[in-house]
């Protein structure tokens, strides 16, 4: 398994210009599934193999949502979501973990994390979600056009937490 990315284009779109979903993943089999899965949704996927390989696709290329596992070599998933922050704080960043608690999901929103997915997961959830992660970019980006002094940050500057109108869908998200 070496650190060259895999580009995958979708062979039919619904849309001019599919979206474009960077999935970085250790194993080779999860790569292969996500970005089959993916394509087949009508995605263009990119792959690496570790956060470093990630992060440099990220620092070359913009893509519209990226999904990464938590544990890798080389660089870690959390380390590939502050960097994807770093770059662009409207990045969605879908983490993948088999460590799965309440603390830990906490963490990762308060990171920036627009969604976590448990391991072992199923197809349909990774449709649901990345679906779903898109279409909250797609109107948040809508909103921003209408409006962009009056729509509130999601996170609080001063106490650094996000506010209650954003908690709110989230935790509603989670609970559905």
């Amino acid at each position: 398994m070496g650190s060259q990315p895999e580009v995958h284009q979708a062979t039919q779109s619904v849309v001019d210009q599919p979206n474009k979903i960077l999935v970085v993943d250790d194993e080779a089999i999860i790569q292969t599934l996500l970005s089959e899965v993916l394509t087949e949704e009508g995605y263009e996927v990119t792959t690496a193999d570790n956060g470093k390989a990630a992060i440099e696709l990220l620092e070359r290329s913009k893509f519209d949502l990226v999904i990464t596992d938590i544990v890798m070599p080389v660089l870690n998933g959390i380390e590939v979501l502050l960097a994807a922050k770093r770059i662009d704080m409207s990045y969605p960043v879908i983490v993948i973990t088999g460590y799965h608690s309440v603390d830990s999901v906490v963490r990762l929103v308060n990171l920036g994390a627009a969604d976590y997915i448990a391991k072992p997961f199923n197809v349909d959830l990774i449709r649901m979600t990345v679906a779903k992660v898109l279409q909250m970019r797609h109107m948040k980006a809508m909103v921003a056009e209408d409006s962009p002094t009056e729509s509130l940050p999601a996170v609080d500057g001063g106490t650094d937490t996000y506010n209650f109108s954003m908690f709110s869908n989230l935790l509603n998200n989670e609970i559905g």
